[in-house]
């Protein structure tokens, strides 16, 4: 089974050194940018204290040193498909993020959005007798889940338990010392083509840097913008992308699912340009400052002028401009609908919904939302961590924001445990308690 997760360790050995150092570098590929950002861990004295895995607490342990973007080049619906064009822009990202920040680093986490992902449920078990759980129980328990078995053209990027059961009695926070007859846990994977991460890794190679992480960007979008009782109770975080919408269920501080879909803000800004004949900037332009999806009677009395290299002036309505992209909208709502039907999570007001990236900055996106999904809805910005620039905390930052925290205090996966190395050894989950999920 250690072979199994060769690659996973690998890549958390190349954080843990970035960590001990004290600076790591994290990296959101996008379809419409590329943006990374340098992050101090701790202080910088010898008598530096990193953060301990487990709850996330935003204002500890992270300093944001240097950040900077650019367009996305050689990425389709969030996965890379040519990695020499990709790595020129991810090194003039990181070209201006080093300068800034004053000092590099050479391992990138990176934040994935594309849709080869795949979030799956895997459940264990070990007979207890009567008995009292001890570490070798949960340990037969995540082997029995068979999460190391191996699954041909894919990769895992997270593998977090997310709960602990005794017999019927379920949210266990640590199950040792309690006493029961079956031990039960259950284990979220998430998984991406092997194809999609060669070109990542191509990317990188070319880019000289070492990965040391690959995080589903909803993931990393809840952990930015949903506050304590949302993660705690549950709740929906939903990015809507320039290219990709990514969404992810959290309760009790755990990802529970993530799905994604190939509808975002792009089709509304090509539709702009279908139905008015305009160039593909200034559609983006115009849904950004003058579109919407609530029409009113003044809307059919703004007018806004096309460009004048039209061989024709163009005059365009408020109005005509929301039929175009009010249907669109309508089309990302159902389809987040449909995914969160099939993972039988509540809707109609019965779990919050937060939604956050660039395309839920549509006026009076809000209002539409709740009147298909109910009024437990939101938009989502990201905190403000320190030293992250206040005008850089918009809802198209959520993932790159959520990077930084992770990094800092980062959730471990099933591939930490030294069950999977050497089950003779010592004990194998003696942290149990600082990563245990709170289910």
């Amino acid at each position: 089974m250690k072979e199994q997760f060769k690659f996973q360790r690998r890549m958390r050995e190349h954080q843990n050194n970035a960590r001990s150092r004290g600076f790591i570098n994290v990296l959101d590929i996008g379809s419409s940018k590329i943006s990374s950002a340098l992050v101090q861990i701790g202080d910088t004295n010898s008598d530096r204290v990193i953060p301990k895995a487990g709850l996330f607490s935003p204002s500890l342990g992270c300093r944001v040193l240097g950040l900077y973007y650019t367009g996305s080049d050689g990425v389709e619906d969030g996965e890379v498909i040519d990695p020499v064009q990709t790595s020129n822009a991810i090194k003039k990202t990181l070209h201006h993020t080093f300068r800034i920040a004053g000092r590099r680093s050479n391992e990138v986490v990176i934040g994935f959005s594309g849709l080869t992902q795949s979030s799956s449920i895997y459940t264990g078990s070990n007979e207890l007798f009567g008995n009292q759980v001890t570490e070798k129980h949960i340990a037969k328990a995540i082997l029995d889940s068979k999460i190391s078995t191996s699954m041909e053209g894919r990769e895992f990027i997270h593998a977090q338990p997310i709960n602990f059961a005794i017999d019927h009695r379920g949210g266990i926070f640590d199950p040792r010392g309690q006493s029961g007859n079956k031990l039960t846990v259950s284990i979220n994977a998430v998984t991406i083509s092997t194809e999609v991460l060669e070109c990542i890794l191509k990317a990188l190679t070319i880019s000289n840097l070492n990965l040391a992480g690959l995080v589903s960007t909803a993931y990393a979008s809840g952990l930015s913008t949903l506050v304590e009782n949302e993660l705690e109770l549950g709740s929906v975080i939903v990015d809507i992308g320039h290219g990709v919408t990514n969404l992810a269920g959290f309760m009790k501080k755990h990802m529970l699912f993530t799905d994604s879909f190939n509808i975002g803000g792009q089709l509304v800004t090509s539709d702009i340009v279908e139905a008015f004949g305009v160039s593909g900037g200034f559609a983006e332009r115009l849904k950004i400052l003058q579109g919407g999806v609530t029409a009113t009677t003044r809307d059919d009395k703004i007018l806004f002028d096309a460009p004048d290299d039209r061989p024709k002036a163009l005059k365009i309505t408020r109005s005509d401009l929301i039929s175009v992209i009010r249907p669109r909208v309508e089309e990302i709502l159902e389809a987040i609908s449909h995914s969160l039907e099939a993972f039988e999570w509540g809707v109609g007001g019965t779990q919050p919904i937060v939604f956050t990236g660039g395309g839920s900055l549509i006026t009076g996106f809000d209002d539409l939302v709740r009147s298909k999904f109910g009024q437990g809805i939101r938009i989502g910005r990201p905190v403000q961590l320190t030293g992250y620039p206040s005008e850089k905390a918009e809802t198209s930052f959520s993932s790159l924001v959520g990077l930084c925290i992770l990094v800092a205090q980062p959730q471990d996966e099933v591939w930490d445990f030294d069950i999977f190395e050497n089950q003779k050894k010592g004990n194998p989950l003696e942290k149990m308690e600082e990563i245990l999920p709170l289910f």
